[in-house]
């Protein structure tokens, strides 16, 4: 059950950093759109004119927020502070989520070989879930709080031989 529930949070964190980086590269989109319809090329340009004076009350009105939900602007104000996720970057979380699918696959696998009772292996699945639902918060909490081993110990195999007795 332990294993589901890590395997389960892992996939829900995996699938919410690809959903946040598709949501971080749309406003990316959505702020290109509204400088192209103000008028300007590139941000960069829309930046220049606003810091020239040029830009309307209009243009501000309709570009300055999404700029802000990016992230706003470096310390010139004439850059965006943050750059959008690369195509690598969402490929590279993508195949994270699929590889925690991997996991809650195992996971459900592995309940389903150990179990050895009558009944529908999919109602036991959710009735495990429903079950841990309840701790979530807590689940999630205790993953958070995991750090990775960095400088892992390296397991010798035990070279004594042990007499057979007969």
């Amino acid at each position: 059950m332990a294993g589901l529930a890590v395997a389960d949070a892992g996939s829900a964190a995996a699938s919410a950093a690809v959903a946040g980086l598709i949501a971080e590269q749309q406003g990316y989109t959505d702020l290109q759109t509204a400088v192209t319809a103000a008028g300007y090329p590139t941000v960069a340009d829309y930046l220049a004119a606003k810091a020239a004076g040029t830009a309307t009350a209009a243009q501000t009105a309709a570009v300055d927020p999404l700029i802000a939900a990016v992230g706003g602007t470096d310390a010139t104000g004439l850059g965006l502070a943050n750059t959008p996720p690369t195509p690598e970057e969402i490929a590279a979380a993508e195949a994270e989520a699929v590889a925690a699918l991997g996991s809650v696959t195992a996971a459900e696998t592995g309940i389903a070989e150990a179990w050895n009772k009558d009944g529908d292996i999919d109602t036991l699945l959710s009735e495990l879930r429903g079950r841990l639902s309840t701790y979530t918060t807590e689940i999630s909490a205790t993953l958070a709080g995991l750090q990775p081993v960095t400088n892992p110990v390296a397991v010798q195999p035990e070279t004594e031989v042990l007499p057979v007795i007969e």
